[in-house]
């Protein structure tokens, strides 16, 4: 499946591909924990669910979000 992403979008990961050398490292994950018990290891799922309700909350967003929920 393909999605669209804005060009800003775009322009954004390409930066952190080059800021975090991922583009030298095909095979390593693009994201990782910066837990201290799980530091570098690739995000998961769940992990990601978290991250995006601890900033909507913050956001004053009062209905539980999701990344799914976001790209509606």
């Amino acid at each position: 499946d393909l999605v669209t992403i804005s060009p800003k979008t775009v322009n954004t990961l390409l930066e952190w591909l080059q800021a975090s050398n991922a583009l030298d490292k095909p095979s390593e994950p693009i994201f990782i924990s910066l837990d201290p018990v799980y530091f570098g290891n690739r995000l998961t799922g769940e992990s990601i669910r978290k991250i995006v309700g601890k900033y909507c909350m913050s956001a004053g967003i009062e209905k539980r979000m999701s990344p799914h929920r976001i790209r509606h």
